[in-house]
Formats: C-alpha cells, sequence, structure tokens
C-alpha cells in the first residue's frame, strides 16, 4: 500500500503586472494555472518545460517560499497553502529545497559548519549532537569533515551543490524540491550529483520533485513527469511511458529536440517535431489552447477553446487531438 505524502489541486500562482503613474494593476501573469498532482513517499516526481512554464514556481509554493492564489497543497492531509507561518512552523524542516546555483544560495561570508547547522537551530538539541549529524551528512554527501571549517568560495561547484543537498536533508525531511540541481555543473559532476541524490534518497526514503528542462534527464530519476507550458499542465504520466509514448506535440518536440537520442530511442517517438513561432507573452494568454501558436497540428478549435486535461491510455493529455 503507498502512502500519498502530498496531494497538489489546483494550485495557481498569479502574480499582478503594475502600470501607470499610480502603479495600478493593469495585468496578471498566470505562471501556475490550475496545477493538479500527487506523490507518493519515497518516490520522484519529474516537472519539466522551457524556461517560463511555471515549474520553478510550483516548487516554491509547495516550499512555501510563494503563498499560491488558490488551490491546496496537501501535505500528510493538512493543507499547507492555508496556514499561517507560524502554524506552518512544524512542518518547515519536513519540506526543504535545493536550489539551482549553489554559489548564490550559500552565504559566503560563513562557514560551512555554521550554514549547515542553520536548520537545527530550532531544535533542542545539544551542539555536539548537531555538530556530530552536520559531520555525518558531510560524510554522506562526499566530503570530508575538513570542509566543515571552510568558506563556500574555497568550494568547487560540485562541492557547493553538495552542500546545499547537506544542509536540506540535515533536518531528516520527508520532501526535497529539486530546482534544476545540475544545470550550473559540468556533464562529469552532474552525473556524481544525480548518482548522490540516488544514493540519499534510497538511504533516507526521502521524496523528490525535480524539476528541469532536460526530459531525458528527468527520465532516469523520476517515476512520475509532469510536462508544463506556460503555467498549465500539457501531458502527465509514468516517466517510461512519457518517453516511449509520448501523446501531447510538445512533450514530442521536447523529445525530439535532444541531440544525444540515438537511432533506436528515436525511433520511438511516433514524429519528430521542430517548433516554429514565438511563446505567447504571459500578460497575453491566447483564448484556446496556449501551445497552439506552435503546434504543426493546430485546428481551428485550438484557437476557440482551450482543451481539457484527459486520460488517454496511462497519462492524461491537454490537447484536441484526442
Amino acid at each position: 500500500m503507498t502512502d500519498t505524502m502530498l496531494e497538489v489541486q489546483g494550485l495557481s500562482m498569479h502574480f499582478p503586472v503594475l502600470g501607470g503613474i499610480l502603479h495600478q494593476k493593469v495585468g496578471e501573469i498566470k505562471a501556475v494555472d490550475s496545477v493538479d498532482f500527487s506523490l507518493d513517499s519515497g518516490k520522484t516526481l519529474g516537472i519539466v518545460g522551457e524556461s517560463g512554464c511555471g515549474k520553478t514556481t510550483v516548487g516554491k509554493a509547495i516550499a512555501r517560499l510563494l503563498l499560491p492564489t488558490s488551490g491546496s497543497i496537501r501535505f500528510h492531509g493538512v493543507d499547507i497553502a492555508k496556514l499561517s507561518d507560524r502554524t506552518f512552523k512544524p512542518f518547515r524542516g519536513k519540506i526543504q529545497m535545493v536550489f539551482q546555483d549553489p554559489s548564490s544560495s550559500l552565504n559566503s561570508r560563513r562557514r560551512i559548519g555554521d550554514l549547515l547547522l542553520d536548520p537545527l537551530r530550532p531544535n533542542k538539541i545539544p551542539m555536539r549532537e548537531k555538530r556530530r549529524r552536520a559531520l555525518e551528512l558531510l560524510e554522506l554527501v562526499g566530503l570530508s569533515g575538513d570542509n566543515y571549517y571552510r568558506y563556500p568560495h574555497m568550494l568547487s561547484g560540485g562541492q557547493k551543490q553538495r552542500i546545499g543537498i547537506a544542509k536540506a536533508v540535515i533536518s531528516n525531511p520527508e520532501l526535497v524540491i529539486l530546482d534544476e540541481p545540475t544545470s550550473a555543473l559540468d556533464v562529469s559532476i552532474q552525473a556524481q550529483i544525480i548518482e548522490l541524490l540516488q544514493q540519499i534518497q534510497n538511504e533516507l526514503q526521502i521524496a523528490y520533485i525535480f524539476i528541469s528542462h532536460n526530459i531525458i534527464l528527468v527520465r532516469n530519476v523520476a517515476q512520475e513527469v509532469l510536462v508544463m507550458y506556460l503555467g498549465r499542465v500539457m501531458e502527465k504520466g509514468p516517466a517510461d511511458v512519457i518517453f516511449t509514448s509520448p501523446k501531447h506535440p510538445y512533450t514530442i518536440a521536447l523529445l525530439s529536440s535532444i541531440p544525444t537520442l540515438t537511432d533506436e530511442e528515436a525511433s520511438l517517438l511516433p514524429t519528430k517535431i521542430h517548433l516554429a513561432g514565438e511563446t505567447p507573452p504571459a500578460t497575453k494568454l491566447p483564448v484556446g489552447c496556449r501551445f497552439a501558436a506552435r503546434c504543426p497540428f493546430r485546428m481551428v478549435k485550438c484557437d476557440q477553446t482551450e482543451p481539457p486535461l484527459v486520460e488517454v491510455g496511462q497519462q492524461s493529455v491537454r490537447c484536441w487531438l484526442y
């Protein structure tokens, strides 16, 4: 029996656009628009899409770095989106986030040991026990205890990201949101970080939300995948199914753009799609399908009405082709 840790329903994040002399609201950016998904304990959900699709905003809303405009975020049945900062405090250690740029996410003026101890400061644990835990985490992420007394600028990019991961898991979280955790690193270092994340997940049984623009990378680490475009989920389903049998033209286009596909992998695609046209501005979304302007299968209906998310086999797809 699976334990559904996280249930997200109707999650929306809208930002006002201010203009004029009085800085009044003249528009709205729908960064995330009615997103639904669930995540079981110890599993990984991948969220993929181009820059500006809303995937990072979803992660920040779940981590309560942003308060959603509407929708529910149920963590073990408790809607944390409705909690005040005070009542959310007991949950903060259970939901952590690893950011894209390890250099900007670590305070360069503080020692690594102090940074690692920050999440433990509210806990009434003896300092000796906290330091022991920090040294254990350094070893877990493949770094020596000497790094406890160093500053971030003394470390490489890969080492900084390992510190970021250690900082995220030191409070024994149940969910870690990984926002492009390898995109700022060299390819060889990326593989090491992915292997480390999988090792930590196996040892600590942590659930991940893995956010990336690299759909191949997500396929290798996630069991379920959400494909987003302009704030909407265009397709979701099991990772292997999404990769071997993509339904939405946008998903197929993402896979078609990957230069590392072997001939065998490329033959699995229904067809290759190379996108043309421009992405509509977030302040002026089309009435119909948000992907219509770039879709090679565009129909009159696509410009008139936005398609719903419908079940097609093991996937859910937002497209009038189904």
